[in-house]
């Protein structure tokens, strides 16, 4: 939003692979969940359940977004050494 409206300029184009991998570590966030879950459920056994679906939930959520922003900076790191190698060919 702020890009758009000028407000700031990036010095590179966004990654939409950076921008997914935090969307995915945003999984993480497992605290209000078990809030609500301590909310919604009375019975005691389906409180333990909830808190561990949301426990394993979490967990598969930082080491899908790890392994995601691993490969994508990954990526991302060799597409700038490739367009630095291209401008220095092309400034001669």
């Amino acid at each position: 939003l702020m890009t758009k409206t000028r407000i700031i300029k990036l010095k590179t184009k966004p990654n939409w692979m950076l921008y997914i991998g935090v969307g995915i570590l945003a999984g993480i966030g497992f605290t209000m969940s078990i809030f609500v879950s301590m909310l919604a459920f009375d019975d005691k056994a389906l409180q333990d359940t909830a808190k561990l679906a949301v426990l394993v939930a979490s967990t598969l959520s930082m080491i899908i977004g790890y392994t995601w922003l691993r490969i994508a900076l990954k990526k991302k790191k060799e597409e700038d050494q490739e367009e630095l190698t291209t401008e220095k060919i092309v400034a001669g």
